[in-house]
């Protein structure tokens, strides 16, 4: 307001000037015009009036202009501070520094985030609880399992279940196998390979017994169990440096045989192997010598001959119920040599081979041919007379077998009394054995020669009638 005073002051002293300049140009024009004025003062006089009507235009004119020029310097006064005002934010938005116009876009943005955060934990303190949707997901999952084994899917039979089952159990067996490798004993691995039977005792190799456990199936005399030298119960067993399960075929033949032969368990492969080692008989190709079994069946109640190797023989011994042990060449029935027993045979005549190293040659048939063929040694073990032997028991971690009842009447026994009374058991059984057969043999030519004699008789009289129809 203060300027505009000072501005309306201003023009005013302005249009006095202009109206001082104006009165005195109009007073010399009325001087020209009265010394000009030299014709009539008619003329004269209209030239006066007419000077003064030009001075009252002069000074209306002076007087309008005034109020233009006021008029103009107003509106240009309110033009100006318009425009300084409008002018006004834009220069002080440029006199700010780099620095500040810096930090105030740090503030906007940082105002920004925190608008942001606060919005989103809004909405998820106003969601529902995560907790809820994942517990009936799980309570539906739950329901949808396969009772029988949650690996397999839901709604599958039992049948494909149970096979199903058995190969996810193999299969996570063979990956700890192969995650172990190297802890193994060399040959262990490959049996896993080889022999889909073995692969639990090879994946719990370290947790099986290194003594041997007992056998505690039901036995039957008569009837020879299938044994296998990698059951947990004696696989682990040293057999002369390595695990029973590599090398211990010909302790685990022995003692199938004498289960089936006698209807006992208490030589199980782990004490006979034991026996074979201490007698310095677990040695040779196919790990054991045959001297151990000749030796050894003495004191188990068992016959031991060896035969001539022929699948005559082997039939006749199968025949009289009797089972051989049969030592086969490597890359025969099995890769490497060892010891298999003969148990019997069926209605095709195919013999029974149980192979405590194979699964796969167990399950198949046979023909005596094949096995004699494949074999280098026979030994057939039979029964010995009966009542021989009874009382008569092994125990592991002895020397030798121990007779129940001596050990009964002194608490002790020597080992070297109970092997020379079995020998001298085995003489006397194998003198009535002889003394039996000459018998039988007496009895029969006894016979023949009765025979011959009425065969004698018979033709003598045959040929006295036929002289009679001759007369």
């Amino acid at each position: 307001m203060a300027q505009n005073d000072s501005e309306r002051r201003r023009s005013s002293s302005r249009a006095r000037s202009n109206n001082s300049h104006a009165s005195s140009s109009a007073s010399r024009s009325t001087r020209l015009a009265r010394s000009n004025a030299s014709g009539s003062s008619r003329s004269t006089r209209q030239n006066g009036s007419q000077s003064r009507s030009a001075g009252r235009l002069t000074s209306s004119s002076s007087t309008n202009s005034k109020t233009l020029g006021s008029a103009r310097r107003q509106s240009k006064a309110s033009d100006y501070s318009l425009n300084r005002s409008k002018k006004a934010s834009p220069s002080r938005l440029g006199r700010l520094e780099p620095k500040e116009i810096a930090l105030l876009v740090g503030a906007l943005l940082l105002l920004i985030l925190l608008i942001v955060g606060i919005a989103s934990c809004a909405r998820s303190c106003t969601s529902p609880a995560p907790q809820e949707e994942p517990a009936v997901e799980e309570s539906s999952v739950v329901q949808q399992l396969n009772p029988q084994d949650s690996r397999v899917a839901f709604g599958t039979s039992t049948e494909l279940t149970t096979a199903l089952s058995a190969a996810l159990d193999k299969a996570e067996a063979i990956q700890y196998i192969a995650e172990h490798a190297n802890e193994y004993p060399e040959g262990l691995v490959e049996l896993a390979l080889r022999e889909e039977s073995a692969i639990d005792f090879v994946r719990n190799y370290a947790s099986a017994s290194k003594t041997g456990d007992a056998f505690e199936d039901p036995i039957t005399q008569g009837t020879v169990p299938p044994l296998f030298c990698f059951d947990k119960r004696w696989g682990a067993v040293d057999y002369n440096g390595k695990p029973l399960a590599l090398a211990g075929s010909g302790p685990t033949c022995l003692s199938m045989a004498y289960m089936g032969l006698t209807g006992r368990s208490d030589a199980t492969p782990a004490v006979l192997a034991q026996l074979a080692v201490r007698s310095n008989q677990a040695k040779g190709d196919s790990g054991t010598d045959p001297d151990f079994f000749i030796g050894e069946c003495g004191n188990m109640n068992i016959g031991c001959i060896e035969e001539e190797v022929a699948a005559g023989i082997l039939m006749d011994a199968l025949y009289q119920r009797n089972v051989v042990l049969a030592q086969v060449k490597a890359n025969t029935l099995t890769d490497e040599a060892h010891w298999v027993l003969v148990c019997g045979y069926n209605e095709n005549g195919a013999v029974i081979v149980y192979d405590p190293t194979s699964t796969e040659v167990s399950s198949h048939e046979w023909d005596a041919a094949t096995v004699s063929t494949a074999s280098n040694k026979f030994l057939t073990l039979t029964p010995a007379a009966e009542g021989y032997g009874e009382g008569y028991s092994y125990y592991i971690g002895q020397d030798d077998p121990v007779s129940e009842s001596d050990a009964a009447v002194s608490g002790s026994t020597s080992s070297s009394s109970g092997s020379s009374d079995s020998s001298s058991s085995t003489n006397s059984s194998s003198e009535t054995q002889s003394s039996s057969t000459d018998e039988n043999s007496s009895a029969d030519e006894t016979s023949s020669e009765e025979s011959s004699s009425d065969s004698g008789e018979t033709d003598s009289e045959s040929s006295q009638n036929q002289e009679e129809n001759e007369g």
